[in-house]
């Protein structure tokens, strides 16, 4: 942080770097400038009477925050990709928040403060205050921290992989102690039980002696499901669950090209995972969709399933002009399938391991196609369309990271990953979608928070004389569209152009 007006010795020059320069220069950094800041400290912006305001990099009418916004303000504008901030009360994290970028205030004594400029006669000067990394990417946090770390004992390997039971010591530093690391991830993951249980309590929709449907695709989000519920209603759960978990595996191996081994091998693993939790499996193959629905054929997750109309059902995806036709049938052809499987199991509910990040690129993708409509119901967590049938996203409120995070705590490994790669070529809107959204939450965190909020909040207005008979056959939406002259529908802007 520079000073360039109240200090009195500014025009000195100096005789040495201060220890976090020294430490970064033996790192083969090259420090480039001294940036922008403020007369002193604990400024909300950044503005001194030499060089005036610095401006936010994303709207020049908005700040950059402060006090040291004009590292924030370089950042986000790329002009440098790594830097260091000093920080009391945010002046390292306030700036990067407003600038779209990442700050960090580490433990005091963690990283060494002489050098700075000015200095502090207060005893308990480095206590609270501390030199920390701003960087332009997440990613490079721990590799500055670890390389302005004062001593070799601060200096944990970031880079490498802990094993968090085998951490019993506790850290100390200057009369400062750090709780074992053991202990915080033991407080994260009470963190991500609470949160799954408050969604289900907020909603007020969960009531005792209901039957859940859970959907079990075998990824890591329906695994992690499977684990949350387990674990609230283990005796020592504080407001243990008090309903009936049923897990139901569709089968969509012959959309995907799979052979009839590969589906009985993942079925095989798919069952053994539901028993190790405790819970009744049962499996259904997706071309089930076409029958009747008192005729479905739904079997124990122990049994083969039959693979009638499998051929029907191919036919008709082949039939489609492109993948994006054929995502968006299959998404609701399983969804007819999950309500059709509830009835079926005399379930109420269903269950859905939509994470923010799905519901995030299922709104953009939906958008695209024309469902601008149905987007508070794609993003809420009650899926309503069907009266006796609700469908419910507990995971709504979980990143994707969060889950990963969880998952490597516990040790939980998927039977299968995810379709899904941003580094391939999309074919079809729903995976440009996808591959949208995660790129841009790789840069600004605050994305997928932002479409799902939003999309939950937008509703059409809905016609009190529209009835059942009025909605969507396959989708079981309202039809919104009309072709009336005195209102505004997407059929009536394609008539117009």
């Amino acid at each position: 942080m520079s000073y360039s007006v109240g200090v009195k010795d500014t025009p000195s020059r100096a005789t040495s770097d201060a220890n976090v320069v020294t430490k970064i220069r033996e790192a083969g950094g090259i420090p480039l400038l001294v940036s922008n800041t403020p007369e002193l400290c604990l400024w909300w912006h950044t503005f001194n009477k030499v060089t005036g305001s610095t401006k936010n990099p994303y709207d020049t009418r908005r700040t950059a925050g402060g006090s040291s916004g004009g590292e924030a303000a370089l950042l986000g504008a790329g002009a440098s990709l790594l830097s260091l901030a000093s920080d009391i009360a945010g002046s390292a994290r306030l700036p990067a928040m407003f600038c779209g970028v990442f700050g960090h205030k580490p433990t005091p004594n963690w990283v060494s403060v002489e050098g700075h400029k000015p200095g502090s006669s207060d005893k308990n000067w480095s206590s609270f205050f501390a030199i920390g990394p701003m960087v332009r990417y997440a990613s490079d946090l721990p590799l500055l921290l670890t390389v302005i770390s004062q001593t070799d004992e601060a200096r944990i390997g970031f880079n490498k992989k802990a094993n968090l039971e085998d951490m019993k010591t506790s850290l100390e530093l200057s009369g400062f102690i750090l709780l074992r690391i053991q202990d915080i991830y033991s407080m994260f993951n009470r963190s991500d039980d609470s949160k799954f249980r408050a969604s289900l309590g907020k909603s007020k929709i969960i009531h005792h002696g209901d039957s859940i449907l859970v959907d079990h695709l075998g990824e890591l989000n329906s695994t992690v499901l499977l684990h949350l519920i387990k674990s609230g209603m283990s005796e020592s759960a504080h407001k243990k669950l008090i309903f009936k978990t049923i897990v139901l595996y569709i089968d969509d191996g012959a959309t995907m090209g799979r052979t009839i081994d590969e589906r009985n091998i993942l079925q095989r693993k798919i069952a053994k995972e539901i028993k190790d939790f405790g819970f009744n499996g049962y499996v259904v193959s997706l071309n089930q969709v076409l029958s009747e629905e008192d005729a479905l054929d739904i079997k124990s997750i122990d049994q083969d399933v039959y693979h009638e109309h499998e051929d029907r059902l191919r036919a008709i995806l082949d039939n489609l002009p492109d993948n994006t036709s054929r995502t968006d049938l299959l998404n609701q052809l399983r969804r007819r399938l999950l309500v059709s499987a509830a009835r079926k199991l005399s379930c109420n509910k269903v269950f859905v391991a939509d994470s923010a990040m799905d519901i995030a690129t299922k709104a953009l993708g939906d958008i695209c196609l024309g469902r601008g409509a149905q987007l508070s119901t794609l993003a809420n967590f009650c899926d309503a369309r069907c009266a006796d049938i609700k469908i419910l996203k507990p995971l709504r409120n979980f990143t994707q990271q969060e889950l990963i995070y969880y998952s490597e705590h516990y040790e939980i490994k998927s039977v299968k990953l995810r379709e899904f790669n941003v580094t391939t070529p999309a074919t079809s809107i729903q995976a440009l979608a996808h591959n949208f959204t995660a790129g841009l939450e790789s840069q600004f965190s605050g994305t997928v928070s932002t479409i799902f909020r939003t999309a939950e909040k937008i509703s059409p207005r809905i016609n009190a004389q529209q009835n059942a008979e009025d909605n969507c056959v396959l989708c079981d939406a309202r039809l919104d569209a009309t072709s009336s002259n005195d209102e505004v529908s997407a059929v009536r802007a394609i008539e117009v152009s």
